[in-house]
C-alpha cells in the first residue's frame, strides 16, 4: 500500500512539474507576442498594454502549447488594428515554401495576370493577389506579367489601363515589380507614419522592385521597357482592393497623366511587418501607413478620381480623349 502511494504521489509530482512547465512555455511566449506587438505596432501609444495583457492571460487562461494561445491572440490583435494577424507554422511554412513542397518551381494554383488590347492605342491588364513569399513563385508572377505587358504592347499603344479591383493583396512586390515598366522607374510610395516621418520608400527600378536601396522581387531576364514610356494610366478600384493591392493603386497617386476610376478600397492602406515567432508562427503586425510619392498619408479607404460603377468605360473613354488633347490629366 505504502509502494503504491508512494508511486501516485511521483506521478502526480510529475504532471504537476509539467503543467509548470506548460505554464512557463505560455507566460514566455505571450511575453514575447506583447513585447513585439506593443513596441511596434501601428499607433502603440493609444492602448493601454496592461489592460490588453491581462485579457490575453484570461483568454489563454486554460493553454497548454503556444498553438492553443492562437484564439486568444487574435481576439487581442482584433482589438489593436484589424489589418494585424497571426497565422499558425503550418500556414508559415506553406507560404514561404510554395504550397509546402519545398520546390524551386512555383505552384500551378497561384493566379497570373490577364489582359488584352481594348484598342490599336489603348492596353488593358488585370492584377489577381499574390499570397506567398516563396521567391521562385514571386518571380514567376513578375516574369509572367512583364511579358503579358509585352505581348500587349503594340507600335501604338500609348495609354494603358491597370485594373486592381478584387485584388485583396498577399505581396505586394512580385506586383510593383511585374508592373514596373507601365509604373515607371523611382519612387512610387513610402512606409512611414502617419505624420510623414520614418518613411521608406519603396518603387521599381531597372527590373526589380525594392525598398530603400533593397531590391526584393526582380524579374529573372532583361527587364521589358515600354515602345512609348510613360504613358497616361487609368487605375481601377472597388472595395476589395485591399493591403498590397492598395500598394500598388498609392503608387500610381501622384504619378504624372494618371486618373482612378471604380469606387473606394478596403481601407488597409497600412504597412503589415512579417515576423516570425519563436514557434514558427507568423505574425502580420501593421507597423506604418502608406504614403505616395508626395508623401500624402493614407491609412484609410482611398477614394477614386472619378466614382463610377462602370469604371473600365470610364477609363476607356477618358484615356482616348487625353490621347486626343480634349481631356485633362
Amino acid at each position: 500500500m505504502r509502494s503504491c502511494l508512494s508511486v501516485l504521489c511521483i506521478l502526480l509530482s510529475v504532471l504537476g512539474n509539467g503543467q509548470d512547465v506548460a505554464r512557463d512555455t505560455v507566460s514566455a511566449y505571450l511575453d514575447e507576442f506583447f513585447h513585439i506587438v506593443s513596441t511596434s505596432v501601428l499607433d502603440r501609444e493609444q492602448y493601454d498594454w496592461a489592460a490588453l495583457r491581462a485579457r490575453a492571460d484570461r483568454l489563454t487562461a486554460g493553454a497548454t502549447t503556444t498553438a492553443e494561445t492562437y484564439p486568444g491572440l487574435r481576439e487581442v490583435l482584433r482589438e489593436v488594428n484589424p489589418h494585424s494577424f497571426i497565422a499558425d507554422p503550418d500556414y508559415s511554412e506553406k507560404w514561404k515554401s510554395g504550397g509546402g513542397t519545398g520546390s524551386s518551381e512555383p505552384p500551378p494554383q497561384i493566379p497570373q495576370a490577364t489582359g488584352r488590347v481594348i484598342s490599336p492605342t489603348v492596353s488593358y491588364v488585370n492584377l489577381p493577389m499574390v499570397n506567398s513569399g516563396h521567391p521562385p513563385t514571386l518571380q514567376h508572377f513578375a516574369d509572367s506579367l512583364q511579358r503579358l505587358i509585352a505581348r500587349l504592347d503594340g507600335p501604338e499603344t500609348k495609354a494603358w489601363i491597370v485594373d486592381l479591383q478584387g485584388n485583396t493583396g498577399g505581396n505586394c512586390w512580385p506586383m510593383l515589380a511585374g508592373i514596373g515598366p507601365v509604373l515607371g522607374r523611382g519612387t512610387a510610395g513610402y512606409f512611414m507614419n502617419r505624420d510623414g516621418s520614418r518613411a521608406t520608400s519603396w518603387g521599381y527600378r531597372n527590373g526589380a522592385s525594392g525598398s530603400g536601396r533593397q531590391r526584393i522581387t526582380e524579374v529573372s531576364g532583361d527587364a521589358y521597357r515600354l515602345r512609348n514610356p510613360d504613358p497616361p494610366v487609368a487605375v481601377l478600384t472597388d472595395g476589395r482592393t485591399a493591403s498590397s493591392g492598395e500598394v500598388l493603386a498609392v503608387s500610381f497617386r501622384g504619378r504624372p497623366r494618371t486618373r482612378t476610376f471604380g469606387t473606394p478600397t478596403a481601407g488597409y492602406s497600412t504597412t503589415n511587418s512579417t515576423i516570425f515567432l519563436s514557434d514558427g508562427a507568423m505574425l502580420q503586425l501593421t507597423v506604418s501607413v502608406y504614403g505616395d510619392r508626395n508623401k500624402q498619408a493614407y491609412g484609410e479607404k482611398l477614394i477614386p478620381d472619378v466614382v463610377s460603377q462602370d469604371p473600365l468605360t470610364d477609363a476607356v473613354q477618358w484615356l482616348e480623349a487625353f490621347l486626343k488633347g480634349v481631356a485633362k490629366p
